[in-house]
């Protein structure tokens, strides 16, 4: 039932009218919902992106000759994203011929979204990457320093959704390289860093909700309804942003002003879903609204239908007129009644119809309008008792039962089709005791367990996990998704394979045959994989000379490499060597910072002289607790000279509280490991 009040005669005509009224609005709801329903609007949309390239600085005057930088990030960046299964398009699509491949700053979202509708694409991001590159100098070496930065633009929004940066240290173009080496040093630059922004992107993407962009009109409602209407879909838990684009005038009709609003409306909702959804709203509410769907276009129209039960209101007044005064005049008037009278009399009756019709209008015109009002429900049942009143109570509650088995139909049609976890979820609320609820909690429970079995893929992140739920599902919505975290870890497999036969061959040479020359050679495949380790053995064959002349530059340079990913003993090194301007210039600040790094991984030495320089004073404040702190930890490993140190801290109440009997033991410790001044010291205290 629609839940209105019908004012008419209880005649053939007034039952015809409301059945042909009823038929028009179930048919031209049913249509609605049907061409919601079409395939190409279930399931979430994919990412569509179009990539840009953003010149804001200018690079150095060495890449004047590579004019097609930009050029090989894009395709760098197009090919891992296609691979990871998203739709990549270029500006060359959408016809910016004021956006070159080198500088695509002056465009912004909202020429961006209106090239996108004359070229008839359905891109929804923009990924924007700038490339930025900087020479470095230490110790008169140059080291080239790139960068690529990323963010997310959101076409329909013009929000930025994300951004991130990846970087890379590469040394300087070799003396002897000639054209084609140089283009080779830099491809392989632009391939790692368009590869690393690739796979950040991805994982980003994949994270990010699939919210859709609508556009939707709601046309010839009240005041009352828009505001109601654009409630309930801000309030919907989807919902994730709205603008109202515009607000037509209202349009005075009778007792009413009827306008009409545009808003784009950004939901993570498919089309056939939020179609659902606002049909199943505005019968709830009793409203009778065309709903059309444009998928080109993204579009929703609502479309209040006029008033039609004004419209045969009026026209019965008319109708009613015209019989008065057909009565009225059919008989010849007698020859005692003055004409003047008579004439008198039809303009009192004429006015008290005109009033009579005005006040019953007056009293329903919210019915009339089709407003919605807020006792509307409890107008219901009268309104039923009032159209048909002929039915008994039996005929009504059979009509009931087979409208609403008709809509329970429609709505699991809608929920198997659409085929989602909320599209399962929606039918169940909206029908807890529905006629399909077995097979909708069975689709359900597929879901979940789907849902569930990715979760735990994804949180062990493992090939054999991923490969258990393509076992486990093999009609599962994440299948895709699954296929790809396979081939990155299958990929980052091999590497890892690769660069465990490097180590074994390096550390043969290194540990067993003495062969330092050949262990180098391993130790720098694998230093340029990252490998933190082989880059601080490096650092020590340079360092130490072995099988090749000593160069503390590079010694220093690997150690700092190794010691940025972590590697305590490379971090000791680089502080040591900071401190005593070994292969760098003296910087003390960054000694005790490395030193720093270094403590607080647990290395002994540089605990030792972290509490060394606290208890000084030289390279920062002098502090005699963090002293005490550091000389403690070093202590406990068996450092004997922290041992002695921290027993003079105790004997002269240090940075800690006086305590004798401590300093003794401290000394004896250090004594038992033949430290000679501790000796001394503990025969002075003895004495």
């Amino acid at each position: 039932m629609d839940g209105k009040l019908y004012l008419f005669p209880k005649g053939i005509m007034s039952k015809m009218t409301h059945c042909l009224c009823k038929t028009l609005t179930s048919f031209s709801l049913c249509v609605s919902l049907l061409l919601l329903g079409l395939p190409t609007s279930f399931g979430a949309e994919r990412w569509q992106i179009v990539i840009l390239a953003d010149k804001t600085s200018e690079l150095p005057s060495e890449f004047s000759l590579y004019p097609d930088i930009n050029h090989s990030i894009t395709q760098g960046l197009t090919l891992i994203l296609s691979a990871a299964d998203f739709d990549i398009h270029s500006v060359q699509e959408l016809g910016l011929t004021d956006c070159k491949l080198n500088n695509c700053v002056s465009i912004d979202p909202q020429n961006l979204r209106q090239a996108v509708q004359r070229a008839g694409k359905t891109i929804n991001l923009a990924l924007r990457y700038q490339f930025k590159a900087f020479k470095l100098r230490q110790n008169n070496e140059a080291i080239w320093q790139f960068s690529l930065a990323g963010r997310v633009l959101d076409l329909a929004s013009g929000m930025q959704l994300d951004a991130f940066e990846v970087t890379k240290r590469v040394d300087d173009i070799k003396q002897n390289c000639i054209a084609e080496c140089k283009n080779a040093w830099l491809n392989q630059t632009l391939h790692f860093l368009s590869q690393e922004l690739g796979a950040v992107l991805s994982e980003k993407l994949q994270a990010l909700p699939r919210r859709q962009h609508y556009d939707v009109q709601l046309l010839n409602f009240t005041q009352q309804e828009l505001q109601h209407t654009a409630d309930y879909l801000q309030a919907l838990d989807t919902h994730v942003a709205s603008t109202l684009v515009r607000e037509y005038a209202p349009q005075q009709q009778w007792l009413h002003h009827i306008a009409s609003r545009d808003y784009q409306y950004i939901s993570e909702l498919s089309s056939a879903e939020l179609g659902s959804m606002l049909a199943h709203f505005l019968d709830e509410q009793g409203m009778q609204v065309e709903i059309t769907y444009e998928q080109s276009q993204g579009l929703f129209v609502l479309s209040r239908s006029g008033m039609p039960y004004l419209n045969r209101y009026i026209a019965f007044t008319v109708i009613f007129l015209l019989m008065v005064f057909y009565l009225f005049y059919r008989k010849k008037p007698q020859q005692s009644e003055p004409t003047q009278g008579r004439n008198s009399s039809l303009l009192w009756l004429v006015v008290l119809c005109l009033i009579l019709m005005a006040g019953i209008y007056w009293r329903f015109y919210d019915d009339f309008n089709g407003a919605v009002s807020p006792d509307s429900n409890n107008h219901q049942p009268e309104s039923e008792s009032e159209l048909e009143p002929e039915q008994t109570p039996e005929q009504k509650q059979v009509a009931e039962q087979v409208l609403k088995q008709q809509q329970d139909d429609n709505d699991w049609q809608q929920a198997s089709k659409i085929n989602t976890l909320q599209s399962y979820q929606i039918y169940l609320n909206r029908w807890p005791d529905g006629q399909y609820l077995i097979q909708a909690s069975a689709a359900l429970k597929v879901k979940i367990d789907d849902e569930t079995a990715w979760q735990t893929a994804i949180k062990l992140a493992t090939v054999e996990a991923y490969q258990d739920y393509l076992d486990q599902q093999p009609a599962g919505d994440f299948r895709q998704r699954a296929l790809q975290k396979l081939t990155l870890l299958f990929k980052d497999s091999q590497q890892t394979q690769k660069l465990t036969e490097l180590l074994k061959l390096a550390e043969d040479n290194y540990y067993q045959q003495k062969n330092y020359r050949e262990a180098r050679y391993y130790y720098e495949q694998a230093a340029q994989m990252n490998d933190a380790l082989a880059q601080y053995q490096l650092g020590q064959i340079y360092a130490l000379a072995q099988g090749i002349k000593q160069d503390q530059r590079l010694a220093t340079k690997w150690y700092q490499q190794a010691a940025e990913q972590g590697h305590a003993q490379a971090q000791f090194e680089l502080a040591y060597r900071y401190s005593k301007a070994l292969g760098i210039k003296q910087d003390n600040a960054q000694a005790l910072y490395w030193y720093q790094q270094a403590a607080e991984q647990g290395v002994s030495l540089a605990q030792y002289n972290l509490a060394y320089l606290y208890a000084q004073g030289h390279v920062t404040r002098r502090d005699y607790q963090q002293a005490a702190y550091w000389y403690q930890k070093a202590a406990e490993q068996g450092d004997a000279d922290a041992q002695n140190n921290l027993g003079k801290l105790y004997e002269n109440g240090q940075g800690v509280s006086q305590d004798l009997t401590k300093a003794k033991i401290l000394y004896r410790q250090a004594t038992a490991q033949g430290h000679q001044v501790a000796k001394i010291n503990l025969s002075l205290l003895n004495n």
